[in-house]
């Protein structure tokens, strides 16, 4: 039986003992019973404490983006900025799992808020089954029918897909292969989940020789309801009356009509990358066939394998998001400013709006100040930005310690002066979203944790801030959290010597898995429900 029950139990026997209408006798029969269930409730409590050094999870207290584990020094909380829990139909959080497996007729994944049946030949149909019961925006429960998109690619070699393991740019994982689906180009059809901020379908096509012409590659889409639809033009939405083709390199979104909760299905922005992380977008056009049936045509130039590095992958996402750029309640991303030759570190450390931002896009992304060379004066300054929904930390909680964890994959340190340090800073970006260049200046300076050299920093491996008080009042316990990270020079106003730099790449929340995306961890105590029965009770007649 779970302590919780346990203590209101207790409650209930503290209170039948002081009942002046049950006789003392029996009162003090039910006294003792109280001090036995209280001695149970301490044995099941430091036998879930620790196995070891290990706290151990308290499952049933699970949220989409945290963990909960009992300590001897109270509760600790893991957050994420991703997903990391599913809400399955017994109303328990289980992990994401987007590990493939086989089940026989088709492929599909242990777990995840949607299911996936990838066919075992390259010529049939994928589906995308979207169930998702949990709205992480409204905090509610969604009770709605499923709502399932099918994916059939055009043109393609039958062939039999396998599983195997590997690395998109994302981080490790497993995928579908079909190999050498496409036979006159050299390339391969693949599936996998992406398992970034939130987990998503991705169809690949990874091309192992360059393309020598531009190519289109089609995909039939299918949908099990009718719908509204919408393409995205920047951060707007515009409906769509189905009747002409669309021409984009956005996203487009269906909404199912029926139901209360109008579940969504949208894709994300289309992409073509290389190995060494050249990206650029791609041109679609998307039209409809017939009734719930479209054709999404990917147009891949060939300009875009020249001086790119082998193999070249294009993909189309699936979301369960009407917004597929807001995928959680928060982010993390970077802002940076870079001058032109003749520019100053004032110029970059001053400047109201970066010259770049990105929320989250890529699955790493760096800190940075840098004075690129002696004789043109090219300042860099990149700042990072870290969001955290802690909104389901107790209202009654007493925040006792924090730390802030993130994974570092590489580092250059040239400008050892004392000041090449990393901390964390509060953060004011104009949305909890989405990151912009505007939101460059908008990160404090006054130091959160205790600071780190770049010299104590480990290269492909977790390192951790540990917050210090001014850092520990500024955790939500109803909404975001909000932090950034600054190199010392940024953070101090002091100029960076000539010729140096101080960087340091890290991994983001599009990293697939958990193991290294920023996390944030909370240690608080809450007021008991029963904190103890004295020796003195004084007993009514």
């Amino acid at each position: 039986m779970e302590i919780i029950k346990l203590l209101s139990i207790i409650s209930q026997l503290l209170i039948a003992a002081g009942n002046p209408n049950i006789p003392e006798s029996l009162r003090q029969d039910v006294f003792l019973t109280a001090q036995s269930v209280i001695q149970k409730a301490e044995e099941i409590r430091l036998s879930n404490t620790t196995f070891g050094n290990i706290a151990a999870e308290d499952i049933e207290t699970r949220k989409w983006n945290s963990k909960v584990f009992n300590t001897p020094k109270g509760k600790k909380e893991e957050f994420h900025v991703k997903w990391i829990h599913w809400l399955d139909a017994d109303n328990t959080w289980k992990d994401i799992d987007t590990e493939i497996i086989d089940k026989g007729s088709y492929f599909s994944i242990n777990g995840a808020p949607f299911k996936v049946e990838i066919p075992k030949i390259s010529t049939d149909t994928a589906k995308f089954i979207v169930d998702n019961r949990w709205d992480i925006f409204q905090k509610k429960e969604i009770n709605e029918l499923p709502f399932t998109q099918t994916i059939r690619a055009r043109g393609v070699a039958s062939v039999s897909g396998i599983i195997e393991r590997g690395n998109f740019g994302f981080g490790t994982t497993t995928y579908v292969i079909y190999p050498n689906a496409y036979p006159l180009l050299g390339a391969d059809l693949i599936y996998y989940i992406h398992y970034g901020r939130a987990p998503n379908l991705q169809k690949l096509i990874r091309f192992n020789t360059p393309l020598l012409t531009d190519k289109d590659f089609e995909f039939e889409i299918g949908y099990s309801n009718s719908t509204n639809a919408k393409r995205h033009e920047g951060s707007t939405f515009v409906s769509w009356d189905k009747n002409t083709k669309i021409t984009t390199k956005k996203g487009v979104t269906h909404q199912k009509i029926e139901g209360i909760n109008k579940r969504s299905i949208s894709f994300k922005d289309f992409k073509i990358w290389d190995s060494k992380n050249k990206k650029d977008d791609v041109l679609v056009t998307y039209e409809r066939i017939t009734g719930e049936t479209y054709l999404l045509t990917k147009k891949i130039p060939a300009s875009f394998f020249s001086n790119a590095t082998l193999p070249i992958y294009s993909d189309a996402s699936s979301t369960f998001f009407p917004d597929p750029d807001v995928e959680t309640t928060s982010f993390d991303g970077s802002s940076a400013y870079s001058t032109a030759a003749g520019g100053t570190f004032a110029e970059a450390h001053d400047a109201a709006a970066g010259t770049s931002a990105q929320d989250s896009t890529g699955a790493a992304g760096g800190l940075n100040v840098t004075e690129r060379t002696a004789d043109t004066n090219l300042f860099d300054i990149v700042r990072t930005f870290y969001l955290f929904d802690t909104s389901s930390l107790p209202d009654t909680a007493t925040i006792d310690s924090a730390t802030f964890r993130f994974a570092v994959y590489d580092k250059t340190n040239t400008d050892n002066d004392g000041q090449d340090y990393v901390n964390i800073f509060t953060t004011t970006p104009a949305s909890n979203t989405a990151l912009i260049t505007a939101d460059f200046d908008q990160i404090g300076t006054t130091q959160q944790a205790t600071s780190v050299d770049f010299g104590s920093l480990t290269s492909e491996a977790n390192n951790t801030l540990t917050l210090n008080a001014t850092g520990l009042t500024n955790i939500s316990k109803t909404s975001i959290t909000k932090f950034g990270m600054r190199e010392g020079h940024d953070s101090e106003n002091s100029i960076i010597t000539t010729d140096t730099g101080n960087t340091m790449n890290t991994r983001y929340a599009e990293t697939a898995g958990t193991g290294e995306d920023p996390m944030l961890t909370v240690v608080y105590t809450e007021a008991a429900i029963v904190s103890a029965i004295s020796d003195d009770i004084i007993w009514f007649d």
